[in-house]
């Protein structure tokens, strides 16, 4: 039955679009997760057991950008508040 139903044109189409459709919310959840960490981490509140899970990810990549997206926000924040103080 299963096989039957591969072939047919618009159950393909569908599959493919569940197929991309879990790969972006399984990186929509990865980006939210790889962010949630590393504000975090930002502010000392990390766990242990969230620092354990993202140092068993395969790649830092992730943790690296948004850490330095973290830390130019945080600059243009203190900067801002400094200007709004100082005027």
């Amino acid at each position: 039955m299963i096989l039957m139903m591969d072939h047919h044109p618009l159950t393909s189409k569908i599959l493919r679009s569940l197929i991309v459709s879990t790969h972006l919310v399984s990186t929509a959840n990865e980006f939210w997760q790889v962010f949630k960490s590393v504000a975090a981490s930002m502010f000392g509140v990390q766990t242990e057991k969230n620092r354990v899970t993202d140092f068993e990810k395969s790649s830092p990549t992730p943790f690296i950008i948004i850490g330095i997206l973290f830390v130019i926000a945080f600059i243009a924040t203190i900067m801002l508040v400094v200007q709004v103080a100082i005027s």
